[in-house]
């Protein structure tokens, strides 16, 4: 305010509006009051202290950097003192207080989850049952950090109490429910001592923490206090199938019970699955998940070769090789989507399925005989035609959907598959996509019409069927892609800009492939024959062109490690695959007998080399 108030601390709004609206405008400063009409006056003893250095807390050891407030240091100038630094602390010689790692070992190696350690301090002679200064017992500490094997160890071999309370009441079984420890709460409930039903001070049992702090797989603890469950995979099942848990904990439940329960499920892409029963649990291979299903569904040599074991979510997928360890992959599936995707995790839950091999080529396909590596073959083509993996034009839907409809319906029937028959099941036979596009009513008559054009033919053998569909997609240059997820900026110019395109790349046998995600349209393909590329991981950058200078394509892409070690696999397959036809071709024109002589892909036996790569 101008004038000379009494109370410096007002402001006159209304004067302030009105200089605003004039153009002149001062801002008033706030004056605090005399001391003497404070209700309360309080000084920092260290504003009135020129040399703070000796103000002192009430503390036992007092330390101050010298250097602290000088600026960088010149480090060639310093000399280390070594007689006695100016940092060395001299603690009084009665002293003699130990760290609480030193004074309780067995209470580390409990923390620390380490069975080795702990029982080697039990040996030692130290007490299991021993509280430390914050009154926990080493059991205390290994149910908190979810440590069963460790909680087993003590209470077997160090045979720890496990009603022993700490100064909050709580058992171990208590720390071990509110911290979300399924794995620690079987082994204390295997204990006879262990009550169920024990309260601490708050009067709250182990059940009630766990559904009050609901930490890490709450849940599943939650099944075997209240007796749901009779062993810990039952409870990973059961809270899987139950409401709540959201649908990525509900896939590692399920993962995680699978694991316990030495199963797993593999999936096909015509819809079925086989659940398999693991011998080797944890350490199960690749290589051990083919060979169970080989037994299993007695598969043929010839279709084992055809076919290979994939880790699949809907943004990112690869084939897995022989030695790679499928529950570790499972386990750490949200890790790689959080590296390689812009997903989130929770949407990208993994699961494993049996799909055709990467590596394997349409010749090689073309001369496939097995009735059931057909019919695989002719689901996983259907099912990438119908989520528009694969790009189709309507004309090649609608002639797919009739051949689908005969293989689902026989020979047409004009009295049965009317207008609305497929009104309900419409997108089992053409592209979702394209049913978004057309009217529905229209897209039905036409597929019902294919479906009359093909009774005609008399085609009765769903396996001549099943090949009549493949043959019809072997004409795609994307067919039996791998596909992987990224962004390209078109070509601009200084008046006019675009933005970034979404495309998705397929890596097959013939060639790379970029099709828009936006329209689903191929915008490019390059063969392999004349394909130059070159990959810059740390930059997520795949640049792809040809020989004759026609392609120039820079992809950003997160996934171009796994492009880039695909590429470079069927590469090299088709190099040998060179060598071995002039190897051939020579044998041939010397009119002599092949012996030794295997050709790479039957070498490859499509194990997936191309997977491992990547």
């Amino acid at each position: 305010d101008d004038d000379d108030d009494d109370e410096g601390a007002y402001i006159d709004i209304e004067k302030v509006n009105q200089r605003q609206s004039t153009g002149r405008l001062s801002l008033p400063v706030a004056r605090p009051l005399p001391v003497d009409q404070a209700d309360a006056h309080f000084v920092n003893p260290l504003i009135k202290d020129d040399n703070l250095v000796h103000y002192v807390p009430r503390v036992d050891i007092h330390i101050v950097n010298r250097y602290y407030g000088r600026g960088i240091p010149d480090y060639s100038k310093i000399q280390i003192e070594t007689k006695k630094s100016a940092w060395d602390v001299e603690l009084p010689k009665d002293e003699t207080t130990l760290d609480w790692v030193d004074e309780f070992p067995l209470h580390r190696a409990a923390c620390e989850g380490t069975v080795v350690g702990a029982l080697a301090r039990i040996n030692d002679g130290y007490d299991v049952n021993q509280p430390d200064t914050d009154t926990w017992t080493p059991l205390h500490y290994a149910a908190w950090y979810g440590h069963a094997p460790v909680v087993r160890a003590l209470i077997v071999e160090g045979k720890a109490k496990a009603r022993v309370v700490n100064a909050n009441g709580s058992t171990a079984l208590h720390l071990a429910a509110s911290t979300g420890r399924p794995e620690v709460v079987q082994v204390l409930l295997q204990t006879s001592a262990v009550e169920k039903g024990a309260l601490d001070r708050a009067n709250r049992t182990p059940l009630d923490l766990c559904e009050e702090c609901k930490m890490n797989d709450w849940e599943v603890a939650a099944m075997l206090l209240r007796g749901d469950a009779v062993d810990l995979g039952h409870a990973y099942r059961v809270a899987a199938g139950a409401k709540g848990p959201s649908e990525m904990k509900v896939r590692r439940y399920q993962a995680i019970a699978e694991q316990k329960e030495k199963k797993l499920t593999v999936e096909f892409l015509d819809g079925s699955e086989r659940v398999l029963t693991l011998d080797k649990g944890d350490e199960t291979m690749a290589d051990d998940v083919v060979k169970a299903l080989a037994n299993e569904m007695n598969l043929s040599s010839e279709l084992q070769a055809v076919f290979g074991l994939w880790i699949k979510s809907p943004g990112l997928q690869w084939e897995l090789s022989e030695d790679h360890n499928v529950m570790t992959h499972l386990r750490q599936w949200p890790q790689f989507v959080e590296q390689l995707t812009d997903s989130d995790p929770e949407a990208e839950a993994a699961s494993i399925a049996y799909k055709r091999n990467c590596m394997l080529s349409k010749g090689q396909e073309r001369r496939v005989k097995d009735p059931l590596a057909i019919e695989l073959l002719f689901a996983e083509a259907q099912h990438s035609v119908l989520t528009s993996q694969y790009p189709s034009s309507e004309e090649d839907a609608i002639y797919l959907g009739g051949i689908s409809m005969q293989v689902a319906y026989g020979n047409h029937n004009e009295a049965i598959h009317k207008p609305g028959f497929l009104r309900n099941s419409l997108d089992k036979f053409v592209p979702s996509s394209l049913i978004k596009k057309r009217n529905a009513e229209d897209l039905e008559a036409a597929v019902c019409r294919e479906h009359a054009e093909m009774s005609k033919r008399d085609l009765d053998d769903v396996k001549l069927l099943h090949l009549l569909y493949l043959q019809h997609c072997w004409q795609w240059p994307y067919y039996g892609s791998t596909f992987f997820h990224g962004t390209i900026q078109p070509k601009t110019t200084f008046f006019q800009r675009r933005n970034q395109v979404s495309v998705r790349i397929g890596v097959s046998m013939e060639g790379i492939h970029i099709i828009n995600q936006t329209t689903n349209t191929l915008m490019l393909s390059v063969s392999h024959g004349a394909l130059v590329w070159s990959a810059d991981t740390s930059m997520s950058e795949f640049r792809l062109g040809s020989e004759d200078g026609t392609v120039d394509v820079t992809i950003k892409t997160r996934q171009t490690m796994l492009m880039d070690g695909l590429v470079k696999a069927i590469h090299r397959q088709l190099e040998n695959d060179r060598r071995h036809a002039q190897a051939q071709k020579m044998i041939d024109d010397m009119n002599l007998p092949a012996r030794n002589v295997a050709p790479a892909a039957a070498a490859a036996e499509h194990s997936g080399s191309g997977a491992a790569a990547a």
